[in-house]
């Protein structure tokens, strides 16, 4: 036997139905659609950002080329301050992108070329903070290892020796094992430990594959 048996009662049973979960059946679908909604517009208005941090990346690169080319001792200010006013911009307004970060290593160049190593030090502590914090990616890692080198090499600078040598400590880039243990040689050639200075040198050649980076490693070596 049919469960209603007339469409009068079936059409009566779809209203009751309808009483008591029409509304949230409703709310239900109107949430999944804002969801939907939300989920592309969230995805949209990342691409547009990556695009508007790509672009501003490229300009501050191609004046940075400019200023390198030139040296900041004839660098115009009105250069250096668009650099500067380009660099705070994708740190404040994109400090989630590869590119604020980079921005920031250039920006600790034209400091610590100017002889500024407190405020290039401040700009590679930025970067590293924000690249600690989860922001950076698996593609992007040896990034956080090339800005600790450069940490390292402005606190030598300063001769802040310990904190370079712990900085340098937590670099693992094959890429970049060779450069940190050369500049931990550096600094025990400093202090004049020669004996860590020489195992320091040993290890950067075992891991060194640049041209001439070795010649250099072992004139280093002879003059322990």
């Amino acid at each position: 036997m049919d469960t209603y048996r007339t469409e009068e009662e079936q059409v009566e049973a779809i209203k009751s139905w309808w009483k008591t979960n029409g509304t949230s059946t409703v709310m239900t679908v109107v949430v999944a659609i804002a969801i939907v909604v939300g989920w592309r517009g969230w995805q949209d208005q990342q691409v547009e950002n990556a695009s508007i941090a790509s672009s501003l990346y490229q300009n501050l690169f191609v004046l940075q080329q400019t200023i390198s080319q030139t040296g900041n001792g004839q660098v115009s200010a009105e250069d250096l301050a668009t650099a500067n006013h380009l660099t705070e911009q994708l740190k404040d307004e994109y400090g989630s992108s590869a590119y604020a970060r980079y921005a920031a290593l250039l920006k600790a160049k034209r400091d610590a070329e100017k002889g500024d190593f407190s405020a290039a030090e401040a700009e590679l502590d930025w970067a590293i903070e924000h690249s600690e914090s989860g922001l950076l990616t698996d593609e992007d890692a040896p990034l956080l290892d090339l800005l600790q080198l450069r940490l390292a090499k402005v606190q030598v600078a300063q001769e802040k020796f310990d904190e370079a040598t712990a900085i340098l400590a937590n670099i693992v880039s094959k890429q970049f094992v060779a450069l940190a243990q050369e500049l931990e040689g550096d600094i025990y050639f400093a202090r004049g430990e020669l004996e860590k200075a020489r195992e320091s040198y040993q290890v950067a050649m075992d891991n060194e594959d640049r041209p001439g980076s070795t010649e250099i490693l072992r004139i280093k070596m002879s003059n322990l």
